[in-house]
């Protein structure tokens, strides 16, 4: 894993070398904030804090407990260290070294200097202190972007089984950057039991731009924003949601106001994205980058006779489809259509005017 002491080392090189190797430093930090593990498991900690919260020990519901957040920024190290599984000259940038891992205490303006983006995975639980300074940096021409929870001060279930508890804080928030007026963040679960994503807008420049319009599978829980008219300038995706139906087939949902899953925005000098959902999830879960509890639904495979097995190694998706078919099954890839909304994004970013 990279550290934030490697890249300033790096970056002092990169200095002394002249603007010519510019390239050569990391552009965006990433996030991985022992603030937002705290969120998942807090009584754990008190429980057992000898611990050391491998998958070893699983929480309620079969999350991860403390770790559970791994699933969500190691998502992205995944995409970026897999080139989003891009080939060819679809490779724009040098992801694997275009980003570095940071950590809470690099949360501040000398640190965040270093860097034109910033990335936050559902970053829920930051304190006061940090969002002001990520606020003021996006004023000051910071890029940022932001997925599910992050920045949000409660995350507010209801209804529907949603697992993620409620957090209580302070009232400040990221939300005002991407004109959200509630610190709150509600789940879609009040409306649903899953959302897919369906893209409105692929111009260039974009954060979706150049991929398929129309839905994309996601099959997770969103924030419901303010409502917005489809033709919203700020907006480049919208979701859609979904209940089961009693034979268990989609049965669509009417959220009666189009909720945006995508908006980008201008702040001052700064540029902010936001996703209302969080397709780093999915990746982490298809490529098992923060491993699994044993009896985990998500992992399942077949044995000789075509019995399904619980926890499966590999991931439903991509890496099984084959073990699967050979039993007649084939469950699709929950990231298919993200990774390659997840790299337009980044690539739009990346090409801000610095």
């Amino acid at each position: 894993m990279k550290s934030f002491i490697v890249g300033v080392v790096a970056l002092l090189m990169v200095v002394g070398a002249g603007a010519t190797q510019a390239h050569a430093v990391p552009r965006i930090a990433l996030l991985n904030s022992s603030n937002t593990a705290d969120f998942f498991d807090p009584a754990m900690d008190a429980l057992f804090p000898e611990r050391d919260y491998t998958p070893a020990y699983c929480g309620i519901g079969l999350t991860l407990a403390r770790e559970e957040s791994n699933r969500y920024w190691m998502g992205w190290q995944w995409a970026f260290d897999h080139n989003f599984l891009a080939t060819g000259p679809d490779v724009k940038y040098d992801y694997p070294n275009v980003y570095m891992t940071i950590f809470d205490w690099n949360i501040n303006p000398t640190d965040l200097a270093g860097f034109d983006i910033l990335l936050l995975s559902n970053d829920v639980n930051l304190s006061r202190e940090q969002m002001q300074v990520i606020q003021q940096w996006v004023l000051k021409g910071g890029i940022l972007l932001a997925t599910f929870g992050s920045g949000y001060d409660e995350i507010v279930t209801l209804g529907k089984g949603d697992t993620i508890r409620n957090a209580k804080g302070h009232t400040d928030g990221l939300h005002n950057l991407w004109q959200d007026p509630f610190n709150k963040l509600y789940t879609s679960t009040a409306i649903s039991v899953f959302t897919n994503v369906i893209i409105t807008n692929n111009a260039a420049p974009g954060p979706a731009q150049g991929v398929p319009l129309g839905e994309t599978f996601y099959g997770r829980w969103a924030n419901l924003l303010t409502g917005r008219p489809l033709n919203f300038s700020n907006a480049y995706a919208f979701l859609k949601f979904y209940d089961f139906a009693p034979d268990n087939s989609w049965l669509p949902v009417d959220s009666k106001k189009p909720q945006p899953a995508i908006l980008s925005t201008k702040n001052s000098k700064g540029w902010v994205v936001y996703y209302a959902f969080a397709p780093e999830f999915n990746v982490a879960l298809e490529y098992d980058v923060a491993g699994h509890c044993a009896g985990d639904p998500a992992y399942k495979k077949f044995d000789p006779h075509g019995n399904l097995v619980l926890d499966g190694n590999p991931a439903p998706g991509i890496q099984a489809g084959t073990a699967d078919e050979v039993n007649g099954y084939h469950v699709p890839s929950a990231s298919a259509g993200l990774l390659p909304l997840m790299k337009a994004t980044v690539d739009f970013l990346l090409d801000l005017p610095q």
